[in-house]
């Protein structure tokens, strides 16, 4: 689509894009001419554009097909301000998800008592606010009282492409109302989940119980609300695995590498090919001996930022989202094997000063931390969504053609529901699924070549 024209205002651009069937946007700017080429914006995408939430806008599912009511003083009748949004509990007082097991679990680790809680406004405990102050830095965040470090070392590692938070927010101003619209892929679907800016806090000192921002922005709060909504209640949101929220919030895929079961060298590898191309990368700990002697938290979720080798020596940053917890192993602060050659090469400065971030060796890495979880940032995305009912499956399996014009990387996921967002479903709920896949030679004569399979249980496949 060429437009030869001396001047165009940016209401003109925006018409031009609304075309639903073009693909890749980019917008060329030149004195005299303008060339679109447009996408189809059905789904999200993580793109870069003169509006960094475009897509996000464009979302028409909304979570439990909730209507929008951008009223004054917004309350969310949905996900209340009181008990039952902090108990997971529906109109009646009965908790939503009925598994005993996964309730016992909860109730064990979430703590709270209901008359310490006042659920207030942010102006009401922070004055002036805003909803994104400055940049979005991993330290705008603490983890608060409650067993979310999955959820948190998520964020904390999606910071360091703040553009990823940035676009799943639907606005990006603090709305007097109350309202805010975030987005998230939910079982595979990208959806609009609503949420008001009530927050529970400490009846005796007026501050969040949970997410604790460090400023005085709330999107955290925010996309914590949002997390808990979707899971039916904040005590629903105790224990679980990071990425189950990147998942959510990002259209890239996604592998897991338990290290006992990996090679340590094609490990290393992955973990510093993720680093050189600024992929989100997360870890754990389980029950481990010496954990707790060297300030690591044991049962607990880190951001994995970056590993480098320098000289022979594989060192890992690690961040703890709680921010504190001061590593005391080798490769600490006070480590008298730090120099000024070996401080400039692995990026010391501004390490240790407080917010949970260390270095670590290799070798302690591996013998401490049971997983490395990597989610493959890629600016260059686009995504195509296809639903498969369960009425199809008895006419045998789904067959999809995919058409490439040019080479490309392509990643297939096949997204199953999950409890956490459908509370009938047992936590080990188990489906195989399988894609396979295979080149079209000829279509006439229906041969094919280059045959590929992939099949999973438990995870989306």
């Amino acid at each position: 689509l060429l437009l030869y024209q001396t001047q165009i205002t940016e209401k003109a651009i925006e018409d031009l894009i609304q075309l639903d069937d073009f693909k890749n946007l980019q917008l060329i700017f030149s004195q005299t001419q303008i060339i679109v080429r447009a996408i189809n914006f059905n789904n999200f995408k993580n793109i870069s554009n003169n509006e960094l939430n475009y897509s996000a806008k464009r979302i028409n599912k909304y979570f439990l097909d909730q209507k929008p009511n951008n009223v004054a003083d917004f309350h969310d009748d949905l996900f209340p301000a009181d008990r039952r949004s902090l108990f997971g509990l529906d109109s009646n007082g009965e908790p939503i998800d009925q598994n005993k097991s996964r309730r016992e679990e909860a109730e064990a680790d979430f703590r709270i008592n209901e008359n310490d809680i006042v659920w207030l406004r942010p102006k009401d405990f922070m004055g002036e606010f805003a909803l994104f102050e400055g940049d979005i830095e991993f330290d705008d965040i603490r983890q608060g009282s409650i067993g979310n470090c999955y959820f948190m070392a998520s964020i904390s590692a999606l910071t360091e492409t703040p553009n990823i938070i940035a676009e799943i927010f639907r606005q990006h101003d603090v709305n007097p109302n109350g309202y805010y619209e975030i987005c998230l892929k939910l079982d595979g679907e990208w959806q609009v989940v609503i949420v008001d800016d009530y927050i529970p806090c400490d009846r005796k000192t007026n501050k969040p119980i949970f997410a604790n921002p460090k400023g005085h922005e709330i999107w955290a709060l925010l996309l914590e609300k949002a997390w808990a909504k979707v899971n039916r209640g904040y005590i629903n949101t105790v224990a679980g695995n990071a990425s189950e929220v990147i998942e959510c919030m990002t259209n890239f895929p996604y592998n897991w590498n338990v290290i006992e079961n990996s090679d340590s060298e094609e490990l290393w590898n992955k973990i510093v090919y993720a680093s050189n191309n600024k992929y989100v990368m997360t870890t754990s700990i389980p029950q481990r001996k010496g954990a707790k002697e060297r300030g690591l938290v044991e049962g607990h979720q880190y951001s994995l930022i970056a590993g480098k080798e320098y000289n022979g020596l594989r060192l890992l940053k690690v961040r703890n989202p709680w921010g504190s917890m001061k590593y005391t192993g080798k490769w600490s602060d006070k480590d008298p094997d730090w120099n000024d050659d070996l401080k400039e090469a692995f990026g010391y400065a501004k390490t240790y000063d407080g917010e949970g971030e260390f270095f670590i060796s290799w070798d302690d890495f591996k013998y401490f931390f049971v997983d490395v979880d990597v989610c493959e940032i890629d600016d260059n995305i686009c995504m195509k969504q296809v639903q498969v009912k369960s009425t199809d499956w008895s006419n045998g399996p789904q067959c999809h053609q995919i058409v490439l014009f040019e080479k490309s990387k392509v990643t297939i996921t096949l997204y199953k529901p999950y409890y956490r967002f459908v509370k009938s479903l047992p936590t080990d709920w188990t489906v195989t699924q399988q894609l396979f896949l295979a080149r079209c030679e000829d279509h006439e004569t229906q041969s094919y070549c280059d045959y590929i399979g992939a099949t999973d249980g438990q995870n989306d496949c």
